[in-house]
């Protein structure tokens, strides 16, 4: 790592300790040191090899990254990088106390950072078109598809009004049957393969869809698992197969006024906005897209229109 005049002019200066088996290494600090002058050249930071091999997108070492964060803001800043990779900057902003907001337009970089971030942080997403409405949550808030971007988490008020309304890209359901579990995943994999075969999207389960009203949905620990479950096996026998880094399960916890409501949770299913050429069908071959007015159901000659809409796209120069 370093050339022999600089090992000698370290060891002079007095950089260079011995570890406890006699190994050399060199002096760091944890923080900025008023004696320790940097300049444009770091070569103190060796980097991080292991986490190369471990396949993650725009990888950059940690301690490099946790310097710039040191250098440049204060404890309860705000870290925003919209090009977040794998997440190194929102790992270092995490860890040094700071708040962060990160993004990325890649499904892969996204899937790796929410991977390594759960580690560490707690967090949920949004929908896109929720962030004209940010500044009505806390500030610790993650927005997903179609850009999905990874901030520290939220609780909502139960009974206060869901603060964007249904779109193209945002659907609204309450449960009024007892089995929760079984009425979300009787229907989930039609509004994932909807948003699949659309632009992406977010299904909640536990607003009501008449005055978007935020009412929740009764799951007990257990009923959590299984609803995960049964959510992911439904999805995995879709054709073409369902993966889960193309879409995302979060529950929201819901609080009323300040205190946690137990047991109480808005379910959301977020499907990042990712172009295929081809239809997804649910297991039992059904085929839907998303419209402002809901899910619908494609018939044959629907399929076939659209299968030659898509490819005529996808070879369009």
């Amino acid at each position: 790592m370093y050339s022999r005049s600089k090992l000698d002019e370290l060891a002079r200066d007095g950089f260079i300790v011995s570890g406890a088996t006699g190994k050399p290494f060199i002096k760091d600090y944890v923080g900025p040191d008023p004696e320790i002058e940097l300049d444009n050249i770091w070569d103190d930071i060796a980097p991080r090899r292991y986490e190369i091999s471990r396949k993650l997108p725009s990888q950059r070492p940690l301690l490099m990254v946790e310097r710039l964060v040191r250098m440049t803001t204060d404890v309860g800043d705000l870290v925003v990088d919209p090009f977040c990779g794998s997440g190194t900057a929102l790992e270092a902003a995490s860890k040094l106390g700071r708040l962060w907001i990160g993004g990325d337009i890649s499904s892969t970089s996204t899937f790796a950072s929410d991977k390594r971030l759960s580690a560490r942080a707690n967090f949920q997403k949004l929908e896109q078109e929720d962030l004209q409405s940010f500044q009505r949550f806390p500030t610790n808030v993650e927005f997903s598809a179609p850009f999905p971007t990874f901030v520290q988490p939220i609780k909502l008020e139960l009974h206060s009004v869901a603060p964007a309304e249904e779109t193209l890209h945002t659907e609204y359901k309450e449960i009024l049957g007892k089995n929760a579990v079984a009425s979300i995943a009787s229907t989930a994999d039609q509004y994932v393969i909807a948003f699949l075969n659309s632009n992406g999207g977010n299904i909640y389960w536990g607003i009501r869809d008449s005055d978007y009203s935020i009412v929740g949905v009764n799951l007990m620990q257990d009923e959590k698992d299984e609803l995960r479950r049964l959510i992911t096996e439904s999805l995995h026998k879709a054709q073409p197969g369902i993966t889960p880094g193309m879409y995302h399960l979060a529950l929201y916890e819901l609080e009323h006024k300040g205190s946690p409501v137990p047991n109480k949770y808005v379910v959301r299913i977020s499907v990042p906005m990712q172009r295929f050429p081809n239809l997804f069908f649910t297991s039992g071959n059904l085929c839907y897209v998303k419209t402002e007015a809901g899910k619908v159901k494609l018939n044959g000659p629907q399929i076939e229109n659209e299968v030659r809409r898509r490819l005529a796209e996808h070879l369009a120069p």
